[in-house]
């Protein structure tokens, strides 16, 4: 009954595409990260008289940890962390065509909105999703998807150490990213 629940804990599902789903594991001697895993393989049980002794390999797909507290700042700031992040962007547009630039790596995001209504609610560039979506307010919950006023050329930004965003038409609100290491 041990073994089982053990088994129900550690093995990873599948989606619909029967890809793996990964699961999170943190460590006690690690507590500011955890990884995202999956089982590949089947674990060897050898049963012993009293108790399991079990060998599971986890496969981390990523390669690297993940901060278990996200970074929010404004338009500067430093990616401490060894890979390069997608941040979740939040800005106050005040105009129709809203660019938004990263000048450390010249990336580049443009939006051609053509509402005027917008003005008063929050737009999010999830760049790891590749989403825009506006919101009426930071506590919203309620998203629009409006991904498809993006500009084709546009870049979702990564980040990777020391980084600067500009805006025309919009001022940025938050840069929010979680560090990987």
């Amino acid at each position: 009954d041990t073994l089982r629940q053990l088994t129900q804990l550690l093995l990873t599902k599948r989606d619909k595409y029967n890809r793996p789903i990964p699961k999170q594991i943190s460590f006690s001697f690690l507590p500011d990260v955890y990884y995202e895993y999956i089982i590949e393989d089947s674990f060897d049980n050898p049963i012993e008289i009293s108790s399991y002794n079990v060998k599971i390999k986890l496969t981390v797909p990523s390669g690297t940890a993940y901060k278990t507290t996200s970074t929010v700042t404004n338009t500067t700031g430093y990616v401490q962390g060894l890979a390069k992040v997608n941040p979740i962007i939040s800005l106050k547009p005040t105009g129709n065509s809203i660019e938004v630039t990263e000048t450390v790596t010249e990336q580049k995001f443009t939006i051609h909105y053509p509402e005027t209504e917008t003005l008063d609610q929050i737009m999010v560039i999830d760049c790891e999703n590749r989403r825009l979506y506006l919101q009426n307010d930071e506590d919203s919950t309620e998203r629009t998807d409006i991904t498809e006023y993006v500009d084709f050329n546009s870049d979702w930004f990564y980040l990777q150490d020391n980084y600067s965003f500009t805006s025309t038409n919009c001022y940025i609100r938050t840069v929010e990213y979680t560090e990987r290491w």
